[in-house]
C-alpha cells in the first residue's frame, strides 16, 4: 500500500506540470508565432503518449489501493505482480519523463514548427492533387457542368469551414442514382441557411427528404480550419510566421526568410500538380460528386495579395524579383501546364 501511495504521490504532480508545459508551449506557439498552429501541436501523438502513461499509471496505482485495504493485510493476500506492475511503469514514467523534455525543447524551436507545416502541406498536395503529366485536364480550371432545372439545394446545417466530403458520399449518390456538386470552395466559410451543395437525379424524379439529409450530412464542416485536407491553411500558417517575424516587435529577418524558403519548396510542388474541380466517378465513368477546390493562381494571389504579407515578403527578398506579386496581380502570366518550371526565390539574410 505505501508502495502504490508513493507512485501517485510522485506522479500526480509530474502530470501537472507535463500539462504546464503544454500549456506553456501552445502559448508560445500561438502569441509568437501563429494562432492556426496550435492544432498542430493538439495533435501531436508523443505528448498525448506521454500524458497517457502518466495518466494510465496514476489510475492503475489507485485501482491497486482498493485491493490493499490496510498496512495490516496479509502478506498472502497482497497482489504482488499488480504491485510490480504497478513500478515497471512508473519506472517507464521516468523514462517518458525524460523524453519529453527533449521532445518539448525541440517541439517549440521554429524550424521544426515550419518543417511541420511544410510536411502536412506536401503531404495534402501529395495525396489529394494528381500531377499534371497524369491528366488531360486544364490544372487550374474546368468547365462546369450543366445543372438541369430539377437540382435541389441543399443548405448548410451548421456554421463552419467546408473540409470537404465523406468517403460515404460517392457510393450514396452511386445507390441513390444522384449527382452532387458542392458549392463552397474547400477551406471556405459557410453559414447556416447559406447553398452548401446542388443535387439532382438521373432520371428527374423528386428527391426524397432522407436522401436530402443524408448528403446534407456527409458535407464535412468544421467550426476550424484543418491541416489534414487544406492546402491554403498550411500556406497561411507560413506567411503567418513570416508576418510575425518581420514585424517591428519582432525583427527576425533570419525566421522569416527560413519561413519564405519553406513556402518554395511547397509551392514548387504544387505548380506540377493539378487544381482543377475534384470529381468522383462511378464505375461508368458516370459524375456523382464535385468537389471545387482554390486553384493555383488564387494560391499565389492570397499569398501576395493582402499588404502586410507583400511587405513581408519583399523586405526578405530584398531586392529581388517578387514573382508572386507578379502573379497575383496577373494570373494569366502563368505558364501553360506543360511549360511550368519550378519558381526560384532568392533571399537576402541578415
Amino acid at each position: 500500500r505505501q508502495v502504490l501511495t508513493v507512485i501517485i504521490g510522485a506522479l500526480i504532480p509530474v502530470t501537472s506540470l507535463i500539462f504546464a508545459l503544454t500549456v506553456v508551449t501552445l502559448q508560445i506557439a500561438s502569441t509568437q508565432f501563429s494562432p492556426r498552429l496550435l492544432r498542430t501541436f493538439l495533435r501531436d501523438s508523443r505528448t498525448q503518449l506521454v500524458l497517457s502513461a502518466l495518466v494510465g499509471t496514476v489510475a492503475y496505482s489507485l485501482a491497486g489501493l482498493f485491493t490493499v485495504t490496510t498496512d495490516e493485510t496479509p502478506i498472502d493476500q497482497v497482489p504482488r505482480f499488480a504491485i510490480t506492475v504497478a513500478l515497471a511503469f512508473a519506472v517507464g514514467c521516468i523514462g517518458l519523463l525524460v523524453y519529453y523534455f527533449g521532445h518539448i525543447t525541440n517541439s517549440v524551436r521554429i524550424d521544426t514548427i515550419m518543417r511541420q507545416v511544410e510536411s502536412d502541406t506536401r503531404r495534402i498536395i501529395a495525396r489529394d492533387h494528381l500531377p499534371i503529366s497524369e491528366t488531360d485536364l486544364d490544372p487550374d480550371w474546368l468547365e462546369p457542368i450543366p445543372i438541369p432545372a430539377n437540382a435541389v439545394t441543399i443548405t448548410a446545417p451548421v456554421d463552419g469551414y467546408v473540409q470537404g466530403v465523406d468517403v460515404r458520399l460517392p457510393s450514396l449518390t452511386v445507390r441513390k442514382r444522384v449527382t452532387v456538386r458542392v458549392l463552397p470552395l474547400i477551406g471556405y466559410y459557410t453559414m447556416v441557411g447559406r447553398p452548401l451543395a446542388l443535387v439532382w437525379t438521373d432520371d428527374g424524379s423528386e428527391l426524397l427528404s432522407t436522401t436530402r439529409e443524408a448528403i446534407r450530412n456527409l458535407i464535412e464542416i468544421d467550426p476550424e480550419r484543418r491541416v489534414e485536407r487544406d492546402v491554403g491553411l498550411g500556406l497561411r500558417q507560413l506567411v503567418d510566421i513570416t508576418n510575425r517575424a518581420m514585424s517591428t516587435g519582432q525583427n527576425d529577418p533570419y525566421t522569416g526568410t527560413q519561413a519564405v524558403h519553406h513556402l518554395t519548396t511547397v509551392l514548387v510542388d504544387a505548380i506540377g500538380r493539378s487544381f482543377a474541380t475534384q470529381m468522383f466517378r462511378d464505375a461508368a465513368g458516370v459524375i456523382r460528386v464535385m468537389t471545387p477546390i482554390m486553384d493555383f493562381p488564387t494560391h499565389i494571389s492570397r499569398l501576395c495579395a493582402a499588404r502586410s504579407a507583400k511587405v513581408a515578403l519583399n523586405d526578405i527578398r530584398g531586392s529581388s524579383s517578387n514573382c508572386c506579386e507578379c502573379l497575383a496581380s496577373s494570373p494569366s502570366l502563368l505558364p501553360p501546364p506543360s511549360e511550368r518550371m519550378p519558381c526560384a526565390v532568392s533571399s537576402t539574410s541578415s
